[in-house]
């Protein structure tokens, strides 16, 4: 008889912020982990050591349970490139000339494009937002209401999407962003319909390009260590 594997439960957390969150990490766990077809609420439950009732407090049905697991990976993903990187020792540092101001921009531009680019590889490849938005798409046939709730989320996607391009200093403006959001998109329902290597390559190297578009007047290079395309 094949021994039932239990997934380690999350230490609970205490604080109504911090219950939440608890629950969200929980399932954006199981939705990487195992897919659409793993999340209920109850292993949603369990898998963060809490009683399903703290659950339908929080999300009561499962469709505000996979909105707020999409857009908390989401917020996860900003948070982690508003991080700033690690400071180089003094003693590893050179003193070069500085550079003129413009190639400095320039730089920091592609700089910042090549971490956004990272980062949002990593998330697509991961997949649990597009996982979660899949799932809801397809219960949108049976639960009209459904339907509702995403074109409000989407609304909200396409606002953390030029706040992201704002932040790496790359044109936000609403055409760059409606486009750049489709193509992420795009990627990602192309991943999940693989979930192979060359799909995965494609992401960062779909991810690498469109950023590249993105970069200002004047702009640097983003380099190819992120890019096995290139």
């Amino acid at each position: 008889m094949q021994k039932k594997i239990v997934p380690p439960r999350l230490q609970p957390r205490t604080g109504a912020g911090s219950t939440r969150s608890a629950l969200l990490d929980a399932g954006v766990a199981l939705l990487r982990d195992g897919g659409i077809s793993t999340l209920t609420q109850t292993r949603v439950a369990q898998r963060a050591g809490l009683k399903q009732s703290h659950l339908t407090y929080y999300f009561p049905t499962r469709t505000d349970l996979l909105l707020a697991i999409a857009e908390h990976a989401i917020l996860g993903m900003e948070e982690a490139l508003a991080t700033p990187p690690k400071a180089v020792p003094a003693s590893d540092r050179s003193t070069p000339a500085a550079p003129p101001a413009a190639a400095t921009a320039g730089k920091s531009a592609a700089a910042s494009a090549s971490t956004l680019a990272s980062v949002l590889s990593e998330r697509i490849v991961e997949g649990v937002p597009p996982r979660a938005i899949l799932g809801l798409i397809v219960a949108a046939d049976a639960e009209p209401e459904i339907r509702i709730a995403l074109r409000a989320f989407v609304g909200r996607m396409r606002q953390h999407v030029r706040g992201l391009l704002a932040g790496a200093g790359l044109a936000d403006d609403e055409d760059s962003a409606l486009l750049f959001h489709a193509s992420l998109v795009g990627l990602a329902v192309m991943h999940q319909a693989r979930l192979d290597e060359t799909s995965q390559r494609e992401v960062s190297h779909g991810v690498a390009a469109l950023l590249q578009g993105l970069l200002p007047a004047g702009r640097t290079a983003m380099g190819n260590d992120h890019d096995p395309f290139i």
